[in-house]
């Protein structure tokens, strides 16, 4: 009897502290840590069809929505499509006038129907795809259409660089590199906000 006893003990406490399915936004490992971040109740569905809205048809601006896309389409195999102006559903980007966010600082506010990305500039907006990049399930950066739910916690992000320089390097003098490899790099410290490569 003693041992059913602590047989079901030791099972309900590996159910008890298993991973729940529902993460929050504040349990997101977002690399750098971001300055403020607020979570809410729910999730953002990414689907088929998801309208991206960028503030005016700049060629920067439809370069950070093609930016998105390209980033997006490979795993999930959607459509998406792109609009000027504010919308109510899907991804908008939207140009705003804080000082403190300076250029590549942002606020990203999500809800069940709209993520909203705000910036001063479009540099900013790029800041803000690559923490989106880290919430979104880790198999947003396969190169093959996965077979599963794109969810995003609820919630808000306030981010902006401590240090305006934040730099790494490769060493080509002992190392060759095809541009192949060179870009590959580039792309993974993007993900990390790092601004400089030497």
């Amino acid at each position: 009897m003693y041992r059913i006893y602590f047989l079901l003990i030791t099972v309900g406490s590996l159910i008890s502290c298993g991973r729940s399915d529902e993460s929050s936004l504040q349990s997101s490992s977002v690399i750098p840590l971001p300055v403020e971040v607020n979570s809410g109740s729910g999730n953002f569905e990414l689907a088929n069809n998801t309208t991206i809205y960028i503030p005016q048809p700049s060629e920067e601006w439809k370069s950070i929505s093609s930016y998105l896309i390209h980033l997006l389409q490979p795993a999930t195999g959607f459509q998406f499509t792109v609009q000027n102006g504010i919308g109510e559903k899907g991804i908008c980007f939207k140009s705003i006038d804080e000082k403190e966010l300076g250029a590549e600082g942002y606020r990203i506010t999500i809800d069940e129907e709209l993520i909203t990305i705000a910036s001063n500039q479009p540099q900013g907006a790029f800041r803000a795809i690559q923490t989106l990049r880290q919430i979104l399930p880790a198999t947003i950066e396969s190169n093959n259409i996965q077979n599963t739910s794109w969810k995003i916690p609820t919630g808000s992000i306030r981010d902006f660089p401590q240090y305006n320089y934040r730099g790494t390097m490769l060493d080509v003098a002992r190392h060759f590199f095809s541009v192949d490899e060179v870009k590959r790099y580039i792309d993974l410290i993007s993900i990390y906000k790092i601004n400089f490569l030497n």
